[in-house]
This record gives structure tokens, C-alpha cells and sequence, in this order.
């Protein structure tokens, strides 16, 4: 569902979610956030939270803005970034906070979810 763009803190911060549970210490750690998030998708707001309720409230606020993004064709959201946000491929912004301001510039996803 999430387009394939190369961002390469958000590659990073997947992975490190993803990887979370392994290191995870529901008894002993929950008041610690067991991943970094280099990423920060849109709507993102740790404040106030701890442990696994941090990465549950970075994974709500990736899947709405993955819904988001994939409204749009892959192609055109990546030339779109490199035209109005050159480095963004290596930047921890939100793709969508990025991108949002050129919207009229995007290209509709293709029927069916077809990139």
C-alpha cells in the first residue's frame, strides 16, 4: 500500500519497528520506546507517550498517511519530491507534509490501486 519511495529514514525506522518486538521487554521496559523514530509521518505526536504506545501511535499515523499517499501514482509523487524537495530522499519530514503543497501537480493512482 505504501508507495515505493526510497526515503531512507523511513526505510530505517520500518525496520526498526519491525524489529521491536525482538528487543522488547514487556515487564521490565515499558516506560521505554523500544524503537527511534527517524521518521515522522504526518499527524505524528509522541508527547506524552511511553513504551508501545508510542510505536502503535507512529504505525496509526504511517497508515494514514500510506492511505494518503497511495492515492497518488508512485511516478509522479517521486518526481514531484525531487522537483520541490530535493534531499528529501534522506530527510526525516513527512513525505506527505512535503508533498501535500503540489498536490494539484500529482498524478492519480491508477485504477485498482495499479501504479
Amino acid at each position: 500500500m505504501l508507495p515505493q519511495i526510497p526515503n531512507r529514514p523511513l526505510m530505517d525506522t520500518m525496520e526498526a519497528v519491525r524489529e521491536a518486538p525482538s528487543r522488547y521487554d514487556m515487564h521490565f521496559s515499558a516506560h521505554v520506546v523500544p524503537t527511534e523514530f527517524l521518521y515522522v509521518p504526518h499527524g505524528f505526536d509522541a508527547r506524552g507517550l511511553a513504551g508501545i504506545d508510542a510505536v502503535e501511535a507512529w504505525l496509526r499515523a504511517m497508515l494514514a498517511e500510506a492511505h494518503w499517499l497511495a492515492r497518488f501514482d508512485t511516478v509522479s509523487l517521486t518526481r514531484t519530491l525531487e522537483a520541490h524537495a530535493p534531499g528529501c530522499l534522506d530527510d526525516c519530514a513527512s513525505l506527505r507534509d512535503l508533498v501535500e503543497p503540489y498536490v494539484a501537480e500529482l498524478a492519480p493512482a491508477g485504477r485498482d490501486g495499479v501504479r
